[in-house]
């Protein structure tokens, strides 16, 4: 059976997990070179869980695997896999926790699907309290019939003490929530400010690789385009101060 058809437990198992370089030489050595063939294949696989992908880009990031054909994990990013630094980060970030999350609750919580949105909304919880809190909070939502979404998981934080983590408390005060105010959650709003950086951030990415693909047929259009990019940065970075 293919390693990528496999159960979530067996994939973590048998896919190279992110370390510090083995070489600081500017050519790879044979144990980097396998573990960038392995990394790459499972990023080349069609319908690639993300936590999968993040945690092969955290591998290529951590272990310098890029730097016999870029010098910048960035451009490495963008011109290998044509996703912007952002996203890969994303990614990087949010892996950790959806594996965790597939290997405690897959076998607690029937049917299972969890989501790159749904780990997104946790990582507050994560960050604060760590993998078992984000999990914990998870099943309880789940084990209440609730339908978990994104938008169900960051107004039920909401209700949650933020500086402290006490489990009764928080069955408590999620069961109370869900039981109440849940069914009446709306959609996440699309002009608050995260939810606008995340989906022009997406719609960017999608043009860059349009762009990317003609560059060599338009090379004039795609300087002009290139240069219109740097003039809106600039203004984004003086805004900000």
């Amino acid at each position: 059976m293919p390693v990528l058809a496999a159960a979530p437990a067996k994939i973590a198992s048998l896919l190279p997990a992110p370390h510090e370089p083995l070489s600081r030489e500017p050519t790879l050595i044979a144990e980097e070179r396998d573990e960038l063939e392995r990394c790459e294949t499972a990023l080349r696989a069609a319908n690639v869980a993300f936590w999968v992908r993040g945690r092969m880009l955290q591998v290529i990031r951590d272990g310098d695997l890029y730097r016999e054909t870029h010098t910048r994990f960035n451009d490495y990013c963008l011109e290998v896999w044509e996703i912007t630094a952002r996203r890969a980060n994303q990614l990087i970030e949010a892996w950790p926790l959806a594996e965790h999350l597939m290997l405690i609750l897959g076998t607690i919580v029937p049917k299972i699907n969890i989501n790159e949105g749904q780990v997104r909304a946790l990582l507050p919880v994560y960050h604060r309290h760590g993998k078992d809190a984000a999990a914990f909070v998870y099943e309880t939502i789940a084990r209440s019939g609730a339908k978990v979404t994104a938008a169900t998981i960051e107004a039920a934080l909401t209700v949650l003490p933020p500086e402290r983590f006490d489990r009764d408390e928080v069955a408590r005060l999620l069961k109370d929530f869900l039981a109440g105010g849940a069914r009446a959650i709306p959609p996440r709003p699309e002009d608050s400010p995260t939810s606008v950086f995340d989906a022009e951030g997406r719609r960017l990415e999608k043009i860059s690789k349009r762009v990317i693909g003609h560059v060599q047929e338009e090379p004039e259009a795609a300087r002009k385009f290139a240069d219109e990019l740097d003039r809106i940065a600039a203004e984004i970075r003086a805004r900000l101060g």
